[in-house]
């Protein structure tokens, strides 16, 4: 009973170390040598972040900026963090929508989930050569972002990662990336250029597509307004081109037997498609809300099958004709 009474008594300790330094609140990390940047509110202008901060005469280096640290801080604009910080966690600067520049430095190698999700006015993001995993919803709904280059050091890039970007106009995806996750690029509705490159052994952008494709499956899993589906594609990925509202035409080859769920959703500008005889699956709501469709052609087995037309494309009116 008393070892366990003395355990409590250290956890609450351990967990007790927070202190704060010209307004900023830091936590001791559990190896007592290191600082992570706590939770604050209401941070506004130019944010400088120290590499050390001094508690109780010790120097600490600052080497994290925490979860959810500057969460919903409107009115912080800029942020300059030093090269002692080596991650950027879950949350960090969310919802600071009046953030317009970012310099992440050579030391970071780890953006979190959500780290910069709603940061409406962010227009630049400096990513340094250090930084091999780009979370979940990192830059979601950043609309104010214009073009994204990928460090060389970037092997991961989490799941709606960009999603919402509508900004966004290119994109490059260096060699060095062997994950991309499902949507990392969807509803991003500005993106024209979309480029991969050429040594990269898991995903290209062959024949100057405007897609991404990974290359061991001959699936898209990226597409823009601008992409042309090169005649090698077997699959298109889920959400492929959801939210891709300047699309008005795809052509899709004879080489594709497989279209994802939700593909096309919200491709409210798409007049037309034409499904070849050789796609046999097609996914949940590929078509949803494709509003600007008038004509559509496909297999026979779609066609002429009601709850197949209404799984695929729930909100068409029209009759679906069966191909030539």
């Amino acid at each position: 009973m008393l070892c366990v009474m003395m355990l409590a008594a250290y956890c609450v300790n351990a967990t007790a170390q927070n202190f704060t330094v010209n307004g900023i609140n830091y936590s001791i990390n559990y190896d007592y040598m290191t600082v992570t940047v706590g939770e604050n509110e209401n941070v506004q202008g130019i944010l400088n972040i120290p590499e050390t901060v001094t508690y109780n005469e010790k120097n600490y280096p600052v080497t994290k900026i925490g979860e959810s640290a500057f969460k919903d801080c409107s009115g912080l604009t800029q942020v300059n963090i030093p090269n002692s910080v080596t991650e950027i966690d879950v949350l960090a600067f969310y919802g600071c929508s009046g953030l317009t520049q970012v310099n992440i430095p050579n030391s970071v190698t780890e953006i979190g989930d959500g780290a910069f999700r709603y940061c409406n006015g962010l227009i630049q993001v400096s990513f340094s050569n250090s930084v091999t995993k780009i979370g979940v919803l990192a830059f979601s709904c950043c609309s104010g972002l214009t073009e994204v280059t990928i460090p060389n050091s970037v092997t991961k890039i989490g799941d709606g990662a960009f999603m919402y970007c509508n900004g966004l106009t290119q994109v490059t995806i260096p060699s060095s990336v062997t994950k991309i996750g499902i949507g990392a690029f969807v509803d991003c509705s500005g993106l024209t250029s979309i480029s991969v490159a050429n040594d990269n052994p898991n995903y290209d952008s062959r024949n100057n597509c405007n897609a991404i494709i990974e290359t061991k499956t001959n699936t898209l899993i990226a597409g823009c307004k601008s992409t042309v589906i090169p005649n090698s594609v077997t699959k298109i990925g889920e959400c492929a081109f959801t939210g891709c509202s300047g699309l008005t035409q795809v052509t899709i080859p004879n080489s594709v037997t497989m279209i994802g769920i939700g593909a096309f959703a919200d491709c409210s500008g798409l007049t037309q498609v034409t499904i070849p005889n050789s796609v046999t699956k097609i996914g949940l709501y590929a078509f949803k809300h494709c509003s600007g469709l008038t004509q559509v052609t496909a297999p026979k087995w779609l066609a002429r099958d009601k709850k197949e037309i209404e799984s695929v494309f729930p909100d068409f009116k029209g009759t679906v004709k069966v191909n030539k």
